[in-house]
C-alpha cells in the first residue's frame, strides 16, 4: 500500500467516524445486505448505495486534493526500509507484538462470552458455534494471500471501486478512476458478489447465541430517516477509503504484513477515531440517572 501523505490522516478521520457511528464497514455493510440485517426496511440496501456515492464523490474531489497538496504521488515506503533492516526480522517482531497486543484485548477487552442456544456437539457444531472465529480468521488470512500471491492486494473498498469502473465502462462512461477494466479489475470486483452469497449461507449455518430465542425479526417498517443516515455513513466510510487508500481489510488485514507506513498511517487513524467515536456515541446514549 502506497503511502500519500496526509490523505491518510484524512481519509482515516472520515472512515473511522463513519465506522464509530454506524457501527458497518464497507465488507459488514455488504454483508448486512446478503443477509437482509437493519432496523429498518431496505437499510442495508441504502448502505451498499451509499459506499457506491462515496465512490462517485471521490471521482470529482481527487484532482482538488492532489491541487490542495493533500493527495501525494504515491511512494513505497515501508517500515523496515526507513529502518534500514531486512523485511524478515521486522516482520517477526511486528507479528510477535501483535499477537501480545491481542493477547491483552482479548483478557482485559469487555467482549461477552459466545454462549450457544444449545449444547454444541461435534466438530462440525463447534465451526458453527464459537470456533467460526477461529476458522473464520484462517480463511480470510490464506485469501488474503491468495490475493497476494497475484500481485494485488484484496479489499472491499477496491471491489467497491473496481464495480464502479466496471459498471461504468459497461455503460460507456469510463471513469478516470479506473480507465481500463483488466482482468485484476474483474476478479476484484467479484468480491461483493462473493461476500453477499457468503453473508446468506452464514445466516442459515450459524448457530444462535443464548438470549436469541427466536430468529432475529426483519425489519418491516420502511424509515426514510434511519435510512438515509445509514447511507450517509457508509458514503463517509467509501469516501474516507478512497482518500485514505484502503479499508479494514484492505488496510489493515492485507497491508499491515507488507509493514507498509501507510496502511499504518491509515489503519492506526481509522482505529482509534472509530474507537473514540463508539465511545462518544455510547457515553451520549447512556441512560440517564434519576436526579
Amino acid at each position: 500500500m502506497s503511502y500519500t501523505g496526509w490523505a491518510h490522516v484524512l481519509g482515516g478521520v472520515l472512515f473511522g467516524a463513519s465506522m464509530g457511528i454506524t457501527g458497518i464497514c464497507p465488507g459488514t455493510a455488504v454483508c448486512r445486505a446478503g443477509a437482509n440485517f437493519g432496523s429498518s426496511k431496505f437499510e442495508s440496501i441504502f448502505a451498499v448505495v451509499g459506499l457506491f456515492v462515496g465512490v462517485a464523490i471521490f471521482s470529482f474531489v481527487k484532482t482538488p486534493l492532489f491541487d490542495a497538496g493533500v493527495l501525494d504521488a504515491p511512494q513505497g515506503l515501508t517500515l523496515y526500509g526507513w529502518l534500514g533492516l531486512p523485511y524478515g526480522p521486522v516482520a517477526i517482531l511486528f507479528g510477535i507484538g501483535f499477537l501480545v497486543l491481542t493477547a491483552l484485548l482479548d483478557r482485559f477487552g469487555p467482549e461477552r462470552p459466545f454462549t450457544p442456544q444449545r449444547p454444541l456437539t461435534g466438530f462440525v457444531d463447534r465451526i458453527r458455534g464459537d470456533w467460526h472465529f477461529g476458522v473464520a480468521g484462517v480463511v480470510a488470512g490464506l485469501t488474503v494471500v491468495w490475493a497476494t500471491m497475484q500481485d494485488g492486494y484484496i479489499g472491499y473498498s477496491g471491489s467497491i471501486l473496481a464495480v464502479y469502473g466496471w459498471v461504468a465502462d459497461a455503460i460507456g462512461s469510463p471513469t478516470a478512476l479506473v480507465p481500463k477494466v483488466t482482468d485484476g479489475i474483474v476478479w476484484r470486483a467479484g468480491l461483493i458478489g462473493g461476500v453477499l452469497v457468503g453473508a446468506i449461507a452464514a445466516k442459515f449455518w450459524s448457530i444462535p447465541c443464548e438470549g436469541e430465542d427466536k430468529p432475529v425479526p426483519q425489519p418491516t417498517e420502511f424509515r426514510i430517516g434511519q435510512n438515509m443516515r445509514t447511507m450517509t455513513g457508509a458514503l463517509g466510510l467509501s469516501l474516507g477509503a478512497m482518500i485514505g487508500g484502503g479499508c479494514t481489510t484492505g488496510a489493515f488485514m492485507a497491508a499491515f504484513p507488507t509493514l507498509s507506513i501507510g496502511s499504518f498511517a491509515m489503519g492506526g487513524t481509522f482505529f482509534a477515531v472509530g474507537v473514540g467515536t463508539a465511545y462518544a456515541v455510547a457515553f451520549a446514549r447512556r441512560p440517564k440517572m434519576a436526579t
